[in-house]
């Protein structure tokens, strides 16, 4: 967040994450959400992104019959999901 950064940690913030199809319903990539409340701590699994002039990372997760997921068939662009986190 740059200089804002120290500015930003001093009040609570939340995110809000839209979800919706471009041009045509999902069917061939539905799309599925989890309950980071049901996540346990060892399911990520860390996996490297490389690029050309930097490294990034991305996380895949273990399967834990704990978890809850949350499927949404046929999203039409006419729809959108909402997803808030603070």
């Amino acid at each position: 967040m740059g200089e804002a950064a120290d500015d930003l940690l001093k009040r609570r913030a939340g995110i809000i994450n839209v979800w919706r199809p471009i041009a045509r319903p999902a069917r061939d990539w539905p799309l599925a959400l989890g309950d980071a409340r049901a996540i346990a701590p060892t399911d990520p699994i860390p996996s490297e992104l490389r690029f050309r002039h930097r490294t990034g990372e991305t996380y895949s997760l273990a399967y834990n019959p704990g978890q809850r997921w949350f499927y949404v068939p046929d999203l039409e662009p006419s729809e959108a999901l909402l997803a808030f986190f603070d």
